[in-house]
């Protein structure tokens, strides 16, 4: 096995509690809540840009790897193994998306929601999965431009907020 290999770009937020194992990249601007775990022991994870993820959610790679995209949101004890999340998703409280399901753009897993399927699928862009047996619709994409700015103030009060609290992680690369 091979030691950890954990990057962190300019200005990500990266509290000391955090759980990074493997190859684990963190791009620029990223912020993680404490008692995130991220596991890159398979292969390499990548967390892209401006990404917000909560506390006690887990992002896996699998032996593919994962790669996820700029500006999405991981809300409060996600499961995410998906080899590929595409951008500007929200993934609600407690929702679980296996390796074998890629996830495009502006895309709402509701929270709760598992898409547990026996083979693997894409979703398309602006799709939201809601309800208990994980129902799907297109989103028409209005309040797209709202969203970005929650999300961008959400991520300017993050930045302030979260080293006030919280001892960070030092990353010597």
């Amino acid at each position: 096995m091979s030691p950890d290999s954990i990057s962190v770009h300019a200005k990500a937020v990266v509290p000391a509690d955090s759980d990074i194992r493997g190859t684990v990249t963190i791009k620029s601007d990223t912020v993680l809540h404490p008692r995130v775990k991220l596991d890159g022991t398979l292969a390499p994870l990548v967390v892209g840009e401006n990404c917000i993820v909560e506390e006690g959610a887990q992002l896996m790679s699998g032996p593919r790897g994962m790669e996820l995209g700029d500006g999405n949101w991981i809300r409060v004890g996600c499961r995410i193994a998906s080899e590929h999340v595409g951008n500007c998703n929200i993934f609600e409280v407690g929702c679980h998306v296996p390796a074998h399901v890629r996830v495009s753009n502006f895309c709402v897993i509701g929270a709760g929601c598992d898409l547990q399927t026996s083979e693997p699928r894409d979703l398309p862009e602006r799709t939201v999965v809601y309800g208990a047996d994980a129902a799907e619709r297109t989103w028409s994409g209005d309040g797209i431009g709202q969203q970005l700015a929650s999300h961008a103030k959400h991520l300017q009060y993050l930045r302030t907020t979260l080293p006030q609290y919280h001892k960070l992680r030092i990353i010597r690369t």
